[in-house]
């Protein structure tokens, strides 16, 4: 094997992040379907809420 193929280490992808940003969105099973899916495609993936309505107080 030559020794550039010996040194090179196949590197992880990086982690996948996203979010959904809305008002009153507490109750969004999205965050959870994108999660399901991305551990079914085997990524690093989290999918975030940013609640601005909670954010904010209300």
């Amino acid at each position: 094997m030559p020794h550039s193929q010996a040194a090179t280490h196949p590197q992880q992808p990086a982690p996948l992040r996203a979010a959904l940003i809305g008002s009153g969105i507490a109750a969004s099973r999205t965050p959870a379907m994108h999660m399901a899916e991305g551990r079914a495609q085997g990524l690093d993936y989290r999918y975030d809420l940013i609640d601005i309505a909670a954010r904010d107080g209300g």
